[in-house]
């Protein structure tokens, strides 16, 4: 059971790393292009139109909140340790 929970994070984490990516670059490839609508609205940054590109980005983005949400389920039981303890030490200083 804990070989499977290993190889399910390792996993997300590789996708989550490679999606990352991919959303800095097509935002920084969308963020330096031309604006305007060239040629009806088609304008082509690297052989691929823009209407494309944001396409891309956006489903990335959602990929990438899926998988952050499947990310943070998987390791639930330590954010409630690291939480408590933070909280635990910020409530002691008081």
């Amino acid at each position: 059971m804990r070989e499977k929970k290993l190889y399910i994070n390792y996993v997300v984490f590789i996708l989550l790393s490679v999606l990352g990516v991919a959303m800095l670059v097509t935002g920084l490839i969308l963020w330096a292009s031309p604006k305007g609508g060239h040629y009806c609205g088609y304008v082509t940054v690297l052989g691929v139109t823009k209407a494309k590109l944001k396409r891309f980005h956006f489903y990335t983005g959602i990929a990438l909140t899926v998988l952050t949400t499947i990310h943070i389920a998987l390791n639930w039981s330590w954010v409630v340790k690291a939480t408590n303890i933070v909280l635990g030490k910020s409530l002691q200083r008081r």
